[in-house]
């Protein structure tokens, strides 16, 4: 900003006489040219938002900790897809090949396990290195002020009802563009890593195959779910984190035929596959309180975080009296 204001004042007397008259809108703003003056009213460049004295300040924030940790959850999210696909379809697979083919189950599922997992980090740590400031593991930010900021095609004003001006922008830079980065990166490691794997390992083609479609028809669904609802993702995902993390372990619960508690619990702790699926419903879950409260009043934050295990536990507690074949009908 001070850069601007010492050009501004080769040229103006006051910034009143740069800023007058205002832009219309919210997201209207104006750009310093090379030669002291301001341009017409119009969009910011990529990388900059209007300020107060309605001009396009570039983005100098540092993404909070909530951004953080919704960067965190868009990361994750493929991630959980990949391996969730990969668990469903080779017990799918499983069930069609010959038992003495165990070894190379397993070794299927790992190796596809490794290389989703390579993937993400690999798309990620591209587009962190994709955005402002270019090359480094740092990331230049517009911090969220409204949820309009997301949806800046929705407030082009319209000045004296003629013709609409448009201001269209990333206020929210580079929240919203790097997801798009993201995925586009998830898909070129994709069509990378998992053949290279594939091909290395002598992995099942058929399981190969069925995880890589997989992964091709869900980041074009992610990518348009983005585009119109990022910003409400944006505000609300650690609530969507709880409640699909109590509805998953419900239902993973409920998969299984023996509803008995005493078998719950042993199931629980002693198969590795359970004890997995467990502890990412519980981290999932802590995950949601400190986004919601971002620890702002520790002690009463971090009791809640002793709310973590109480959907299994109360799974388990009450699948006696929940169980159908146990319910009386009148």
């Amino acid at each position: 900003m001070g850069d601007y204001y010492n050009l501004i004042s080769k040229n103006h007397n006051s910034i009143d006489d740069l800023i007058d008259p205002r832009c219309p809108g919210y997201y209207c703003g104006r750009r310093l040219l090379a030669n002291g003056r301001t341009s017409d009213c119009g969009s910011c460049p990529t990388g900059t938002r209007v300020n107060a004295f309605h001009m396009c300040q570039p983005c100098t924030d540092t993404p909070s900790s909530y951004d953080w940790m919704y960067l965190l959850f868009m990361a994750v999210v493929p991630l959980l897809f990949h391996a969730v696909y990969i668990d469903l379809s080779s017990i799918s697979w499983a069930s069609q090949v010959k038992s003495d083919n165990s070894r190379n189950k397993t070794k299927t599922k790992i190796v596809l396990y490794i290389s989703a997992t390579l993937e993400v980090i690999t798309a990620a740590t591209l587009a962190v290195l994709a955005v402002d400031p270019l090359g480094q593991i740092s990331i230049r930010s517009c911090r969220t002020q409204w949820l309009s900021d997301w949806y800046t095609v929705l407030y082009n004003p319209t000045p004296d009802y003629h013709e609409p001006l448009r201001c269209t922008q990333e206020a929210v830079y580079p929240m919203y563009s790097m997801i798009f980065i993201f995925y586009l990166g998830c898909v070129i490691t994709l069509l990378t890593f998992r053949p290279i794997f594939s091909a290395y390992f002598n992995l099942s083609g058929s399981l190969y195959l069925k995880t890589l479609y997989a992964g091709l028809y869900f980041f074009p669904i992610a990518a348009v779910t983005h585009a119109f609802l990022g910003g409400i993702i944006y505000m609300t995902f650690p609530y969507i984190v709880i409640v699909l993390s109590v509805v998953s372990s419900a239902i993973h619960f409920a998969t299984e035929i023996n509803q008995s508690t005493r078998y719950l619990i042993v199931n629980t702790v002693c198969v590795p596959r359970n004890i997995l699926i467990v502890a990412i419903h519980w981290i999932s879950h802590g995950f949601g309180i400190v986004a919601i409260t971002q620890l702002a009043n520790p002690p009463v934050d971090y009791a809640l975080l002793l709310l973590v295990p109480l959907p299994t536990v109360f799974y388990i507690a009450t699948t006696r009296i929940s169980e159908p074949s146990k319910i009386l009908v009148l």
